[in-house]
């Protein structure tokens, strides 16, 4: 499993990719510099994936926010995530804050689904739904073959 790490005075990150899920950890608050290092980091992951769909599981449960330009590059992350092949996501939030930012930020990218339906209590419970949605998916395309 590869990970890719940063961090500042602030706050931290870490990405890895395991079972066809593509984990984020994010704490503290989150400035330009240290999205703009996750998002190259992403990027870097994101082409090593053998997997044509995945998904991706947010564990935010310790970060506080993003300063309004962090937002601007996190769109452009989320919006490289699903062209990427990114089919479900879910999300452990800390905050009401970052969880208002994590919405428009997939609103911005024209997520059709709800955010209140992809936000758990603990990582696993994030782990245990994606895990379920891409079994479905199997099935369906195992079904239409």
């Amino acid at each position: 499993m590869t990970v890719y790490s940063g961090r500042d005075r602030y706050a931290s990150y870490s990405l890895s990719y395991k079972d066809r899920i593509l984990t984020g950890v994010v704490t503290g608050p989150i400035g330009v510099q240290l999205a703009t290092q996750y998002d190259r980091d992403l990027s870097k992951i994101l082409d090593s994936i053998p997997d044509k769909y995945f998904a991706y599981v947010g564990d935010f449960s310790a970060c506080q926010a993003y300063t309004d330009d962090a937002t601007g590059v996190v769109h452009l992350t989320h919006q490289k995530t699903e062209q990427a092949g990114c089919i479900v996501d879910a999300y452990c939030m800390g905050t009401a804050l970052s969880r208002e930012q994590i919405r428009r930020i997939r609103e911005d990218a024209n997520n059709p689904t709800s955010l209140d339906d992809r936000i758990f209590d603990d990582y696993q419970q994030c782990v245990s739904f994606v895990h379920s949605v891409l079994k479905q998916l199997e099935s369906t395309s195992e079904t239409n073959q």
